[in-house]
């Protein structure tokens, strides 16, 4: 019973002690970070300016917010010992002012802001996140841009002097951190935000805009030269002292997006063209945020700490060339988590455990400084997180090589299918011209066929109407010389023809040539029998045709005559004919 009582009391004392440190941890806290704004005396120390020029470096480090002092320190020493002066840290409005009450959390902006004090660095500070109790969205809805310009003027009014700058928003341009993106909303904000900055640090600098390099995409995103053009038709002119863009591509190195549609540097130059066209050609564009994580991007696209740092020195050498910029600021300092797939957490230039990448080397040298000796105050953690990235960068290279090796056998597939595509292509097209040749053989010997067949037989062969003429004079015809057989209809006067013409059958040379004494002979034995006759022959051997008024006036004074005529023209037709079918069947050869 005793045990029992005396185990009660302990549990009793136990809860009793625990509440009352409890309670003394969180009076402290609340005089130090709850208290009404302007009832914690802060020894302010002025801090360099930011020099509004494109050699001015520094880094855009949103991590420190949530870092340990011990880290804060170590980070800020690391960056002036590269020789960057600037720094650029998040002021979450949610995170300071989560209630609607006028009570304020600022312990995490104080330790940030101390420690860059302390140290004589340009801090840029980015007012952004919407409070669950300022709007229905949270983090990016807007809120109304009275209640924006009282906690801006509070910030103002609690680091004068400290903060150099302050970014109005971040990314506005995108849904991510402004919904819906409303350039004209904005514009609202801005410039209630603008003079109430100024209202408590008429020294501070305000910039506006804070725009991302991306394409219009209907409500999700709009691009960032026509987000700045709409600033401007909505009354932004007089409300920032410097526009602000984030000129990121993972894939295309600044310098060569200048004729890129959505290219980062031609988008500045448009954006420098709308401030033109609107008067403030003087003020400059600041990068408040570029870089690369050194991580997979997307499935078989990794990018390596050797592309970082030649992305980044590109960055830093072409931004420097460019009419209107100011200063740039990479983003960031040392990964949160090296080797973990988010890519948020690979952006660094420095590992988790502070190893040095590539782009730290680049980004001295540019800013003028050198890289510290490295050291750990957690060697053995830091050893643990050194072997795991090294064990997430073998992994890294082993699936690079994988790609690179499925890629080379994809090539080498494809390179073969083409191979045999081309020969089928060019095996059917030879078979096809092969084939089209045979064909054009075979039509072509078939038509030498019908030629020589049409040759030796004429169509007109087999006209019944025609005659044979069983001599040619060669007296009417003195220069013939014909080479082969001549089939043809027309009419002739010495075959004796009537007037429906006649098939003249051209003998061969061989069966023409006849001596003269033999040509007078017939035509001596011709006229003996028939003087009429002879008379014609001789007509038509010395080239005149016989008169056909003639022959018909010696029909009429003799019908006897005529009808002998008749029969013995109807005799000559059948003998004609006979020859003709006698030639029809048997044609006669050339000698």
């Amino acid at each position: 019973m005793t045990r029992c009582v005396r185990g009660t009391v302990r549990v009793i004392a136990h809860r009793l002690l625990f509440v009352a440190i409890s309670s003394a941890l969180i009076a402290v806290a609340g005089q130090h970070a709850l208290l009404p704004p302007n009832q914690l005396t802060r020894n302010v120390i002025e801090t360099a300016s930011i020099v509004q020029s494109p050699t001015s470096i520094g880094s855009a480090d949103s991590d420190l917010y949530n870092r340990s002092q011990a880290d804060v320190d170590r980070t800020l020493d690391t960056l002036q010992a590269m020789g960057v002066q600037n720094v650029r840290i998040v002021i979450p409005w949610a995170g300071v002012q989560p209630l609607n009450l006028p009570f304020y959390n600022w312990a995490n902006v104080d330790r940030m802001v101390n420690a860059a004090a302390d140290r004589n660095m340009g801090v840029l500070a980015v007012l952004n996140s919407t409070p669950v109790w300022a709007s229905d969205r949270y983090l990016s809805g807007h809120p109304d841009p009275n209640d924006f310009a009282k906690f801006a003027g509070l910030v103002a009014d609690r680091y004068k002097g400290e903060i150099s700058a302050y970014e109005v928003w971040n990314e506005p341009n995108a849904l991510t951190f402004w919904n819906p993106v409303d350039p004209v909303a904005y514009t609202h904000m801005l410039q209630a935000g603008y003079t109430a900055i100024k209202d408590e640090d008429p020294d501070a600098l305000v910039v506006g805009g804070v725009v991302a390099s991306l394409f219009s995409a209907g409500d999700v995103t709009i691009n960032p030269q026509d987000f700045v053009a709409q600033m401007y038709a909505a009354g932004a002119r007089g409300s920032f002292d410097a526009i602000s863009f984030h000129p990121y591509h993972f894939t295309l190195e600044f310098s060569e997006s200048g004729t890129h549609p959505a290219g980062a540097l031609n988008q500045l130059e448009q954006i420098r063209q709308v401030m033109v066209d609107n008067g403030d050609g003087d003020l400059k564009v600041w990068a408040t945020e570029y870089g690369l994580p050194t991580s997979q991007i997307s499935t078989g696209d990794v990018i390596t700490e050797e592309q970082q740092a030649a992305f980044i020195e590109d960055f830093l050498r072409t931004w420097q060339t460019v009419d209107g910029t100011g200063p740039v600021f990479i983003y960031s300092t040392r990964d949160t988590l090296s080797g973990d797939p988010d890519i948020q957490k690979n952006f660094g230039f420095f590992y988790t455990d502070w190893t040095p990448k590539q782009a730290a080397l680049i980004i001295a040298q540019f800013a003028g400084g050198q890289l510290p000796p490295e050291s750990s105050d957690h060697p053995i953690i830091d050893a643990a997180i050194a072997f795991a990235r090294a064990i997430a960068d073998a992994t890294v290279r082993v699936i690079q090589g994988g790609i690179k090796l499925f890629a080379a056998a994809v090539d080498v597939t494809v390179q073969v299918i083409k191979g045999f595509v081309d020969f089928g292509v060019r095996l059917v097209k030879g078979l096809a011209n092969a084939t089209v040749a045979v064909i054009g053989g075979v039509v072509d010997a078939i038509g030498r066929v019908i030629d020589a067949i049409t040759d030796r037989v004429g169509p007109d062969d087999a006209s019944p109407a025609a005659k044979t003429a069983l001599r040619v004079p060669v007296a009417a015809q003195p220069n013939w010389d014909p080479p082969e057989v001549n089939v043809g209809a027309e009419s002739h006067a010495a075959s004796g023809s009537d007037a429906t013409g006649a098939i003249t059958v051209t003998k061969p040379i061989a069966t023409q040539e006849v001596s003269d004494s033999d040509n007078n002979r017939r035509a001596d034995g011709a006229a003996a029998a028939d003087p009429e006759s002879a008379s014609t022959d001789a007509n038509a051997t010395s080239g005149k045709p016989a008169e056909k008024a003639d022959a018909t006036a010696t029909s009429e004074k003799d019908p006897k005559t005529s009808a002998s005529a008749n029969d013995t023209k109807t005799a000559k037709d059948d003998d004609a004919a006979a020859d003709r079918d006698q030639v029809t069947k048997k044609p006669k050869k050339k000698p």
